[in-house]
């Protein structure tokens, strides 16, 4: 029976030393050659906070019992919107996919494999950019051109949204192979996500002041009236206050930047990792090799 210690595996580590080395040798050149070929990427950078206040606590207290009556909730806006709830409203695909696709976004996002001086270069099994065509393979339930869904899974690989709780600031970030590409994104999605926001609630302050109106007109109590009117009142500033501020729910403290330094790849790091994971299979597989030969 083979009695594998230490210095038996030390011995055969010498004996393959020359082996181990040539083989990390050609590996390295190998992951030097293939990170080289890797595109720059590039990120663009922006700071934003929540331009939601508080707002007024309307469910307590004599106002909010007689709401109560009525069937009708007075949460303020800003229980509405917290900041952990805008940044899941802004990684939603609610958002990001139609964001995306009016945008036209899609085939950079999904097919581009770099950028030269004439623009982006696509994958060509996957978007024809000179007929501005999807003509990827896909299987059921998938179509040639990317569902709102898929578009936003694979935007979100690119896209980072950091929320720090202690400040309230709230960090974007968005990679790729093109800094101006990156700024661009960037700065469409911010407005576009004030856009977004600001037309819901209008729609849903449309919708409540239709229905207060209605039931203003049905009641005869005057404790509900109250309520009523007063509900009317806050819905009316609401509205006033979507059509006036520009930057509805995201205030912006730090513009998008365009980046001057690229954000990746991590070449140095892919390197060694490849180098190292190559290497250490290679020596597992010298060292079993030399088991079975000894027992055989």
């Amino acid at each position: 029976m083979l009695n594998l210690s230490p210095k038996l595996i030390l011995t055969w580590l010498i004996k393959d030393f020359f082996k181990i080395v040539m083989f990390a040798v050609l590996v390295s050149c190998g992951a030097v050659y293939f990170v080289l070929q890797m595109p720059n990427q590039y990120s663009s950078n922006a700071t934003v906070i929540s331009n939601f206040d508080s707002g007024r606590n309307l469910g307590g207290g004599t106002l909010g019992k007689l709401s109560g009556l009525a069937g009708i909730s007075l949460s303020g806006s800003g229980s509405k919107y917290s900041p952990e709830i805008l940044k899941e409203m802004l990684l939603s695909t609610d958002f990001l996919g139609p964001f995306i696709q009016e945008n036209n976004f899609a085939p950079v996002i999904i097919a581009a494999e770099g950028i030269d001086d004439s623009g982006f270069l696509f994958n060509e099994k996957l978007f024809d950019s000179k007929n501005n065509l999807w003509v990827r393979k896909v299987t059921y339930p998938q179509e040639k051109k990317p569902s709102n869904l898929e578009v936003a899974n694979k935007f979100k690989e690119f896209f980072i949204v950091n929320y720090r709780k202690r400040s309230g600031l709230i960090e974007l970030s968005f990679m790729s192979y093109s800094p101006e590409f990156s700024k661009k994104v960037l700065s469409l999605l911010i407005s576009s996500f004030n856009h977004f926001l600001k037309e819901k609630d209008l729609a849903e302050s449309e919708d409540k002041l239709t229905y207060l109106k209605a039931e203003l007109e049905t009641s005869r109590r005057i404790e509900i009236n109250t309520v009523l009117q007063q509900l009317v009142e806050d819905e009316y500033k609401k509205l006033s206050l979507a059509h006036t501020r520009s930057e509805y729910a995201l205030r912006i403290l730090e513009e998008p930047q365009l980046a001057v330094l690229k954000s990746g790849p991590k070449r140095g790091i892919i390197c060694i990792g490849v180098v190292f994971v190559s290497t250490m299979s290679f020596i597992l597989f010298l060292l079993i090799f030399r088991i079975f030969k000894e027992k055989t």
